[in-house]
């Protein structure tokens, strides 16, 4: 797990989220953008 998602499991609280539920997936770390285009640490593209 990227270590910026374990701090966020560790000391970030959501609200309006169940944090059970929240802990078993992986946070998305998004690592760049550009424009509307989000890329994550895996390579990964969100619009």
């Amino acid at each position: 797990m990227h270590p910026l998602a374990q701090k966020d499991l560790k000391y970030v609280w959501h609200p309006f989220t169940q944090m059970q539920d929240w802990a078993k997936e992986e946070p998305i770390v998004i690592k760049s953008g550009k424009g509307a285009v989000l890329k994550d640490q895996h390579n990964r593209s969100y619009l």
